[in-house]
């Protein structure tokens, strides 16, 4: 998809629940190969889960930590609870950055997220989609303001389809503090992001019968979607446009990308 381009991935199992995520772990870091690193996903259904990730994360072998409330049968909604205090703690001590997807939106997360970097001052806490800010609202601006005031909060670009979120992002945590995240093998959805006026809350739709899509939601709201287009190219037309929004030229418009598309990942991730 990158002619010409030398490409590396930060890899790691993905989320559902049921995986043998121990088994995955395990297979990617005997399959990666040199150029690509890899986060362990943790676990923490158990005391043993809990041992596990803590051990793991002890071995040096991971560039980052990725747990994720729905990979826990039922999910859990509380930080804490899919993140517990053993392993934020070792993950700082070891100095392995967070792959932090949020339970629910940013805005609804913000506070949850400033208790951990408070906690944890030397952890690296990557928010997965800008904290899952996929619809701009008019509280953006303010909750990015705080978090940018703690230097250990980062975020990726993942599924982010909207150039001001990835302005907002830019212009509150700074160009130093965003990563590219393409969120494969997801980018490849033809899906558009809208807000959902009966739930009150950012969904997909998508003009495929994917197995996961609720075909009369994707019915009634279809024409929200002005366009279907895979959500690689809608997350590189965000990045573009926040450039735009950004006034950034010449110069200081490549600085940005090498920043986002490279320098960033290469500082948080040490890869």
């Amino acid at each position: 998809m990158f002619p010409g381009k030398v490409v590396r991935k930060l890899r790691f199992a993905h989320v559902f629940p049921g995986l043998d995520h121990k088994g995955i772990n395990e297979h990617l870091l005997e399959k990666s190969s040199e150029k690509d690193n890899v986060a362990l996903f943790g676990l923490s259904n158990s005391q043993e889960d809990i041992d596990y990730t803590v051990s793991e994360l002890e071995s040096g072998l991971y560039a980052g930590l990725k747990m994720y409330y729905i990979a826990s049968n039922p999910p859990k909604y509380k930080l804490e609870e899919y993140f517990p205090e053993p392993i934020l703690r070792t993950a700082e001590k070891e100095g392995v950055p967070i792959i932090l997807h949020l339970p629910h939106s940013l805005y609804r997360s913000d506070m949850e997220v400033i208790t951990v970097a408070q906690r944890y001052p030397r952890l690296k806490i990557v928010l997965a989609h800008v904290g899952v800010a996929h619809v701009p609202k008019p509280e953006l601006a303010t909750t990015l303001s705080t978090f940018g005031k703690y230097p250990n909060i980062y975020a990726d670009t993942a599924r982010v389809h909207s150039a001001e979120i990835v302005a907002a992002a830019v212009h509150h945590l700074g160009k130093d503090r965003i990563v590219y995240g393409s969120d494969e093998p997801l980018n490849l959805l033809r899906s558009a992001t809208y807000f959902n006026p009966d739930l009150q809350a950012p969904r997909l739709l998508t003009d495929y019968p994917y197995h996961w899509a609720d075909l009369e939601e994707q019915a009634k709201w279809l024409h929200l979607a002005p366009r279907f287009v895979h959500s690689q190219w809608e997350q590189l037309e965000a990045i573009s446009n926040a450039a735009d929004l950004l006034c950034l030229n010449g110069l200081a418009r490549q600085t940005f990308r090498k920043k986002i598309f490279s320098e960033n990942a290469k500082a948080i991730f040490n890869f």
